[in-house]
């Protein structure tokens, strides 16, 4: 699949989930904040707590960070991911 076609599209679709939506929404809820001014709302502490002895908000968070950094670094370099 040559992804130069959805580019601009996917490239929406990511910065919605990560910024928020400002007028027409695809993915969110018209007026959601997004992944990052959502984890701007909370503490350290908020972050780190850890609800029904479930993984914490910051332990996703970082699974997150991670997933994306695989992923750039094989687009960066190919391979098989």
């Amino acid at each position: 699949m040559n992804t130069r076609d959805i580019a601009g599209t996917l490239a929406g679709l990511f910065s919605e989930l990560t910024a928020g939506t400002s007028g027409e929404a695809f993915i969110l809820n018209s007026g959601d904040a997004g992944l990052l001014r959502s984890l701007d709302l909370l503490s350290a502490a908020e972050a780190s707590q850890s609800s029904n002895g479930g993984a914490t908000i910051a332990a996703h968070a970082q699974h997150l960070r991670y997933g994306l950094s695989l992923m750039n670094r094989w687009a960066a370099e190919g391979g098989n991911p």
